[in-house]
């Protein structure tokens, strides 16, 4: 993680940038996995304030909306924290990231 996010990184001991994007980024956030067994995609971006939320509960719905398998709306990088399916899977990785919250805003 950059010098700016280097306060979240004991929260993501191992992550894994995935294609696409430029000031946007997603990460595979490899650590305790959700009751499914998957860990979650992070949205990192560093435009202006840098911003670390939870965008996907798991690599699963990542790959799924990559693909075309799945179609959502993002007016927001956390917008499947409120998702009638995914929302459940969300919270659990925001207890064990982000305190209950969907992501981390500047300041860290």
């Amino acid at each position: 993680m950059g010098v700016g996010i280097r306060p979240l990184a004991r929260r993501f001991p191992e992550c894994f940038l995935l294609p696409g994007g430029s000031d946007s980024r997603r990460i595979l956030a490899v650590g305790d996995p959700d009751s499914t067994g998957e860990y979650p995609v992070l949205a990192v971006d560093v435009d202006d304030l840098p911003f670390v939320g939870l965008m996907y509960p798991g690599f699963d719905v990542y790959l799924a909306h990559t693909a075309g398998l799945f179609t959502a709306e993002f007016p927001t990088y956390t917008a499947l924290f409120d998702h009638e399916v995914y929302g459940r899977r969300m919270r659990e990785h925001a207890k064990l990231r982000f305190g209950g919250d969907s992501c981390a805003e500047w300041p860290f």
